[in-house]
C-alpha cells in the first residue's frame, strides 16, 4: 500500500507502467507489475506491506540502484532506464538520501516499540 502525505503539481519522481522480473535459478519471480506512480515535491511516502510483495524492489527503481524490466522510471525530469551503472551512481550521490532499516546491520539498535 502507498500512503502520501503533502502535495504540489511537480512531480519528481514518476514510474510509468514498469514492471520488475528477476531470475531465481529456473524460476521467474515477476516483483513489481505494471505500477505507476508519482512523487511529487513536498510530498511524504509510505511503503508498506507483508513481506516479498515488491516494497524494496520499487525503492531501488526509484533511486536508480536498478532498472525496470519494463517500463519507465524518472527522477527530477532525467528518464534513467538506459544509465549505465556509473551514471546511476552519480545520480543517487547528487539527488537522493534514503534509509533502510536493516535490524542485522545495526545490531545494538533495537526498533522503536509502539505502545
Amino acid at each position: 500500500m502507498v500512503t502520501t502525505v503533502g502535495s504540489s503539481t511537480h512531480p519528481i519522481l514518476v514510474i510509468d507502467h514498469v514492471s520488475k522480473v528477476f531470475r531465481r535459478g529456473r524460476r521467474i519471480v515477476r516483483a513489481l507489475s505494471d505500477v505507476s506512480l508519482e512523487v511529487n515535491s513536498a510530498e511524504m511516502l509510505t511503503l508498506t506491506g507483508p513481506s516479498g510483495r515488491g516494497k524494496s524492489t520499487l525503492i531501488s527503481l526509484l533511486v536508480a540502484l536498478g532498472a525496470a524490466t519494463v517500463g519507465s522510471v524518472t527522477g527530477l525530469g532525467l528518464c534513467c532506464h538506459a544509465w549505465s551503472n556509473e551514471a546511476r551512481s552519480r545520480y543517487r550521490r547528487a539527488n537522493h538520501g534514503f534509509v533502510s532499516w536493516a535490524p542485522s546491520l545495526w545490531p545494538r539498535i533495537r526498533p522503536p516499540v509502539m505502545v
